[in-house]
């Protein structure tokens, strides 16, 4: 139980940390590609990267915390 506690609340704060940062920087919108404009893909495989790295970062710290708030409520509330 406090093993499932725990991967529950990282996977969720993982989630809520990520998609709340993609979503205060904007980059939660879909476009549609444009022509196939080499330069233009270049831009795209860099922004591409960087929100990967982004998301990846705000993603181990929102599944750490989370893992600690689903151990703290797991020991508090059960």
């Amino acid at each position: 139980m406090v093993l499932s506690a725990i991967v529950i609340g990282g996977i969720i704060g993982g989630a809520l940390v990520v998609f709340g940062t993609l979503l205060v920087r904007g980059d939660l919108g879909i476009r549609t590609p444009r022509a196939l404009d080499p330069e233009y893909r270049h831009r795209e495989v860099i922004s591409c990267g960087e929100i990967m790295a982004i998301g990846m970062k705000a993603g181990s710290i929102g599944a750490g915390a989370g893992a600690v708030v689903g151990l703290l409520v797991y020991e508090l509330f059960l």
